[in-house]
């Protein structure tokens, strides 16, 4: 039986950090991509639109779903390597938050993406309503490679912070596993401005900080170690945003800094209306590190791309009924290939 589902594609261009390489399409690509056209049989709303800045967005911008909470991830990865890694990552944020809009932007192909997840038994088990709440956005230029992927990766991130697509949101990366509901983040959005993960080592012990012209100039205390980047809950229009997330891609762009964390513990500490929530351990899990142990029923587990394959990370450390729930839904069963579905070039 095929499910029917609704699927919204926007083409996220960049403004200036790349142009389109062209290059040939690989035969067996093009029919990958056909028999997964094929098996996801939805309607398509896709348009065309450029990166936001700073200056263009406002609160009360149309695009902004007020009645809505929605996760937010992102990948730029184009590799074969990393492909089942990041369904894993949106299919665990679907089963766990059903109720919840989740706006996935990637440089896989959405098709082939959407075709593994209607293979889950959970999907096939909800029928059209697992899928309803999913949200594509194509990112464009499609890294040509790893490092290509990784220098843009960055970009694009502080780029689609900028403008958020709920009232309430959370942005996760895309190696992320969602273990738990995330209801409990949104609802202290009600109350702070920003709720995100620790940064598990101070910035006294890292180099990029010492180096940063920004973080120097903030004359930020030895105690105030700022968040980690990779989980970020945030109220839209809030101070924080306005002075934090909307600020950040402009930090990076102004010429001195290399590495974008400086700058945000800079300006979150430049910020006036500091009412922000660091979450507990729980919501930053890290396998095979010191941030790993002594967590015993974490909510998110950021897992690492390039080290070992996602159950092996998932069972090292203590997940509660985490990876339990995962195999019975099928997330970690289907993905036990964990090659399928990518190339260098795509999906």
């Amino acid at each position: 039986m095929l499910l029917l589902c609704r699927l919204h594609l926007v083409e996220y261009a960049t403004r200036s950090y790349a142009t389109p390489r062209r290059g040939t399409v690989n035969n067996n690509l093009r029919a990958q991509e056909e028999r997964a056209a094929r098996r996801v049989q939805c309607t398509l709303s896709t348009r065309v639109v450029s990166a936001p800045s700073a200056e263009m967005m406002s609160a009360s911008s149309p695009f902004v779903d007020e009645g809505r909470d929605a996760v937010v991830m992102l990948s730029s990865s184009t590799t074969r390597k990393y492909f089942a890694q990041h369904v894993a990552s949106v299919a665990s944020a679907l089963f766990f938050n059903p109720a919840v809009e989740v706006h996935v932007h990637t440089a896989y192909n959405h098709q082939i993406m959407a075709a593994e997840l209607l293979k889950l038994p959970f999907v096939q088990a909800r029928e059209s309503r697992a899928m309803q709440r999913l949200h594509f956005h194509s990112l464009s230029p499609r890294p040509s490679g790893l490092s290509e992927a990784k220098r843009l990766y960055r970009a694009w991130k502080l780029e689609l912070l900028q403008q958020l697509p709920a009232r309430r949101s959370m942005y996760i990366d895309g190696d992320v596993i969602t273990c738990k509901r995330l209801d409990p983040v949104f609802d202290l959005l009600e109350q702070f401005d920003l709720a995100c993960s620790h940064s598990h080592l101070p910035h006294t012990k890292l180099p990029k900080f010492a180096a940063s012209t920004s973080f120097r100039e903030a004359n930020v205390p030895a105690a105030f170690t700022g968040c980690n980047g990779g989980v970020l809950g945030v109220r839209n229009g809030s101070a924080a945003h306005v002075n934090v997330l909307q600020r950040w891609a402009a930090c990076v762009r102004d010429g001195r800094e290399r590495y974008d964390m400086p700058c945000l513990a800079s300006l979150m500490w430049r910020n006036p209306a500091k009412n922000y929530y660091v979450l507990p351990p729980e919501f930053n899990v890290r396998p095979n590190t010191p941030a790993g142990v002594g967590v015993t029923d974490p909510w998110l587990i950021h897992t690492l791309y390039g080290a070992d394959t996602l159950a092996q990370q998932l069972g090292s450390v203590s997940n509660g009924s985490c990876l339990r729930q995962l195999r019975e839904a099928g997330v970690l069963v289907a993905l036990r290939g964990g090659s399928r579905g990518g190339s260098q070039r795509g999906p």
